[in-house]
């Protein structure tokens, strides 16, 4: 079966305890690091492995970096094999802020590392949750060490000069995915330098409400989508 882009969770039911399945729980905030491993540690999809922004799915910080910079693309393939990661593996990740960072992990195993069978759950832990399909707080069993082969894509991603050229290319797009009020530079709860890259536009990927209404109650604004 295609294994991808978006599989749905009855899909990823059907394939509990199929040696080739591989279960990434992805959940984050920004504003709080330490909520997702929290979030983990209360109940997860059985034999899901906590894959954390900040520890694994980001490099070192340094003061040009940025928040979650890429880490070394040959250190986090071997982080992938020590979880047990080979190249026919079906991987699967869901969060619960609407893909936002189980879809990091995807394009990071996908676009980048070259892996053939990459998957986000559609609806995440919300949709797992409807559905009454079982949780666990059990941590992930221990596997062998995979043989996955990563064939890095330097071409996936550019710098900031390469960015901010492509922002004023007429031919060219730049998208900024975060809330409009921090695209438009009305509130900025987390970067020093409110407003955004010159020529970009926006294309919000996560708050169907406002990020005020977020900041508020973040079941409600996911709700209103």
């Amino acid at each position: 079966m295609p294994w991808q882009t978006l599989v749905s969770a009855e899909q990823v039911a059907d394939l509990l305890g199929d040696s080739r399945l591989l279960l990434f729980d992805c959940r984050y905030e920004l504003a709080r690091p330490a909520a997702g491993r929290e979030a983990y540690l209360r109940d997860h999809l059985p034999g899901a492995v906590h894959a954390d922004l900040h520890h694994d799915l980001a490099g070192p910080t340094s003061p040009k970096s940025g928040r979650h910079p890429l880490p070394d693309p040959q250190d986090f393939a071997a982080r992938l094999r020590r979880w047990g990661v080979d190249d026919d593996s079906l991987l699967l990740a869901y969060d619960d802020a609407t893909g936002m960072w189980a879809s990091r992990f995807w394009w990071m195993t996908s676009k980048w590392l070259g892996h053939r069978h990459v998957a986000v759950m559609d609806g995440g832990m919300r949709r797992w949750l409807q559905l009454g399909l079982p949780t666990t707080t059990d941590p992930a069993p221990s596997r062998p060490a995979g043989d996955f082969a990563a064939r890095p894509d330097a071409g996936a991603h550019v710098d900031a000069d390469t960015t901010q050229a492509a922002a004023l290319d007429s031919q060219r797009r730049v998208l900024d995915a975060r809330a409009a009020e921090r695209y438009r530079g009305e509130v900025e709860p987390i970067d020093p330098v409110a407003g955004h890259v010159p020529g970009a536009l926006n294309h919000p990927c996560l708050y169907p409400g406002s990020w005020s209404e977020w900041s508020r109650d973040p079941a409600r604004a996911v709700a209103r989508g």
